[in-house]
């Protein structure tokens, strides 16, 4: 993929590449410091939208190519969404389709509330409300502040992790990551009542169980303001875009409707 750069006001710089040909939809991948731009690749999304759609994928701030922080405000969401503002700008795209996966999808909801350029939009694997915020963000902030004091001291040894997860922590900057979560502390609340573009979103059966207790509990909110909701069956979360041949024919009438 060819690679493009936007300059954010605050001076970071903000990597993103594009693909296809058609009307424009920006594609916004899972956070974790595990994903990039280079997930709609991997998972043969440009593949099957790049003869629909102008494709437009950022490397979020603090991921890929983008650049990265160790301070949580570098993180805001008001920042976020003034790089995919100028991302927008820099593609000469007034108006634009969305779809997000994960941290993509909860920056969608944002978006969504405080931008009215989305014809429609389709998030998969996070939810409406503040529960993230309030419970699972710290949650992840003392996990991974446990992970980089054993990494500091060279004691992963003593946690019950899998090889895997082990060389993970070792190459992962986890500062930035922390800096992420204490960020998304300090986002908005968004409900359903907040969303006046058309909305779809999607989990599976084998996602993250306080996911989709959530969306559950949210279910008849979601129909009250005509926010479609679809829990596919044997999906787990990282399979909600890597099955694509199963989600994207819905997703793509979503699109449509």
């Amino acid at each position: 993929m060819d690679t493009r750069y936007i300059i954010s006001s605050d001076g970071a710089k903000i990597a993103y590449s594009v693909a296809g040909k058609g009307p424009a939809l920006l594609l916004a991948h899972g956070g974790a410091g595990r994903y990039n731009r280079k997930l709609w690749n991997d998972t043969n999304w440009v593949k099957n939208l790049s003869e629909k759609f102008f494709l437009i994928m950022p490397d979020i701030r603090g991921y890929g190519d983008s650049d990265k922080s160790e301070d949580p405000s570098f993180y805001s969401i008001e920042n976020i969404m003034e790089d995919f503002n100028n991302i927008l700008k820099d593609c000469n795209i007034e108006s634009y389709y969305y779809f997000g996966w994960s941290y993509g999808a909860t920056i969608g909801f944002q978006v969504l509330k405080n931008n009215n350029k989305i014809k429609k939009a389709v998030c998969a694997g996070s939810c409406l409300g503040d529960y993230f915020f309030k419970f699972v963000a710290p949650k992840m902030i003392d996990k991974f502040e446990k992970f980089n004091y054993h990494k500091r001291i060279n004691s992963l040894d003593e946690l019950d992790l899998t090889f895997e997860d082990k060389l993970w922590i070792k190459e992962t900057n986890l500062e930035i990551l922390i800096a992420q979560y204490k960020a998304w502390e300090e986002w908005p609340c968004i409900m359903p009542v907040d969303i006046h573009t058309k909305l779809a979103i999607y989990s599976g059966t084998n996602d993250n169980c306080e996911l989709l207790e959530q969306l559950n509990f949210q279910k008849e909110e979601l129909n009250k303001h005509n926010i479609n909701l679809e829990i596919f069956n044997n999906l787990d979360h990282y399979e909600l875009i890597s099955n694509v041949d199963v989600v994207l024919p819905w997703v793509l009438k979503q699109f449509n409707e």
